[in-house]
């Protein structure tokens, strides 16, 4: 089998889902149109990602533990406790080992010996056998989000009930639901079992639903040096972002070393952060660079040729304005192009083009409103809707007339907000006051040439003289 980091298409992905929900009877109950409606309709309070984010933000430390039991009415006791007298920031639903290996039938059984003997006899929730609808009831118990904690190679069906059931947050990737859990299952299976969970993720965002995925960090929890459980779970972030995941948790499992644990956690979120916006900057700015593969790489000469001249690259850079700022939104790229420059005066009248492309979305506005200070005014108004389509440009024109400056650089504030998102964009649109900021002439040190020259005498040594 061989395993590409590319997204799903949406025909071979509904061909699969309908194998998927056939694998045991609940399966029938998933209706994405229908759960899209349900999860959208939820309290924002209950949102996984959203409490991480705002957590984020006032650097609060949540805590999360981890529980679950068979039968469904104490599983729901157990979490109302563990909300009301744990105190819990983040509530579990820990799944069991029948349902972790796809075997329901015997998940079946050990609910009903759990019923008749009046204790769990399963070691967790059996949410493929309560279905979309026992898994709604555990959301409606509770006012604290919920995430799916499992340990699952072939999670495929559990997510498409989980998601529809209304859980906001789910644990697992193809490597760190692979390696420790499973020892007959070979990688490249897992990994495209967890492409499919993560493509059904990236449609839920794409109807404006946000959930959180979270690559599972300890891997076998036996001392793992971080640089292997960083690795993987940088891997597993950029397979899940392909297939338009949008929040991302990466996990770490403490060593007992606390410097060395706290280094890590910090060094996990940059290096996570650095490689994904590293990827999507490539591919937006050389869209041509050769796709890594499992096989050796092969460059075509057409590509050979492309290269050498530069044709492409070049009319791609000369093409680009210099008067354009570039804003990279979580579900499109933003260019505001001055019609004169951002550099001018009060009362002067500029035409500013504002565009949305690589939008994932069809049919979606997105909705702009300018917090213009006193004396500035635009024409139609400050308020704009731009309609977005998948694979296409949006253009929209308007005319702002800047009024007195209150310093030589004024950021006006922007609000943006996409349809069927809850929450909104800001960004700042700069204008300059011509003649406030200058320099006088540079006059270089006696020392500068000097320098330059042995700059210049070390370079050529080391391309010529080897």
């Amino acid at each position: 089998m061989e395993i590409q980091n590319r997204k799903i298409p949406e025909g071979e992905f509904m061909a699969m889902r309908q194998e998927v929900l056939q694998q045991w009877p609940t399966g029938r109950d998933v209706d994405l149109t229908e759960a899209a409606a349900y999860q959208k309709q939820q309290k924002p309070s209950r949102n996984f990602s959203a409490r991480l984010i705002e957590a984020k933000k006032e650097h609060r430390t949540l805590i999360q533990p981890r529980a679950g039991v068979p039968v469904l009415e104490e599983h729901i006791k157990l979490m109302q406790y563990l909300e009301k007298e744990g105190e819990a920031a983040l509530l579990p639903t820990t799944i069991d080992s029948y349902t972790r290996q796809n075997r329901y039938a015997e998940a079946e059984d050990g609910i009903q010996e759990s019923i008749r003997l009046g204790r769990a006899m399963l070691n967790g929730f059996p949410a493929v056998n309560h279905g979309v609808a026992g898994c709604r009831r555990v959301i409606e118990s509770v006012h604290t989000p919920l995430q799916v904690r499992h340990g699952t190679p072939d999670a495929r069906l559990l997510t498409e009930i989980a998601y529809a059931g209304g859980f906001t947050s789910y644990e697992g990737g193809g490597i760190s639901y692979n390696l420790p859990y499973c020892k007959n299952v070979p990688m490249e299976t897992t990994i495209r079992s967890w492409q499919y969970v993560d493509r059904l993720t990236g449609l839920y965002e794409e109807m404006g639903i946000s959930i959180n995925r979270e690559p599972y960090g300890p891997l076998t929890g036996t001392l793992v040096p971080p640089c292997i459980s960083h690795a993987a779970a940088i891997i597993e972030a950029l397979l899940a972002a392909e297939q338009g995941v949008r929040n991302i948790t990466v996990g770490y499992g403490q060593c007992g070393n606390i410097v060395q644990d706290i280094a890590a956690i910090r060094t996990l979120e940059e290096l996570t952060d650095r490689v994904i916006h590293a990827k999507v900057q490539v591919e937006r700015e050389n869209p041509t660079l050769p796709r890594l593969t499992t096989g050796p790489t092969r460059i075509s000469e057409a590509f050979r040729e492309r290269f050498g001249k530069a044709g492409e690259a070049a009319e791609r850079v000369l093409a680009r304005s210099s008067r354009a700022l570039g804003f990279d939104l979580p579900w499109g790229l933003l260019t505001v192009e001055y019609g004169t420059s951002p550099v001018t005066a009060p009362g002067e009248t500029q035409r500013l083009t504002i565009s949305i492309t690589e939008c994932p979305h069809d049919n979606r506005l997105a909705c702009f409103n300018w917090q213009l200070p006193e004396g500035w005014t635009m024409n139609p108004g400050p308020s704009q809707a731009l309609q977005c389509k998948q694979r296409m440009t949006a253009f929209l024109a308007v005319e702002i007339t800047p009024g007195e400056f209150s310093d030589s650089v004024v950021y006006l504030p922007v609000r943006l907000r996409l349809s069927d998102r809850r929450s909104p964009l800001w960004l700042t649109v700069p204008f300059q006051l011509r003649g406030a900021v200058g320099q006088e002439d540079l006059v270089y040190s006696e020392w500068y040439k000097d320098d330059e020259d042995r700059l210049f005498a070390r370079r050529a040594e080391k391309l010529f003289l080897k």
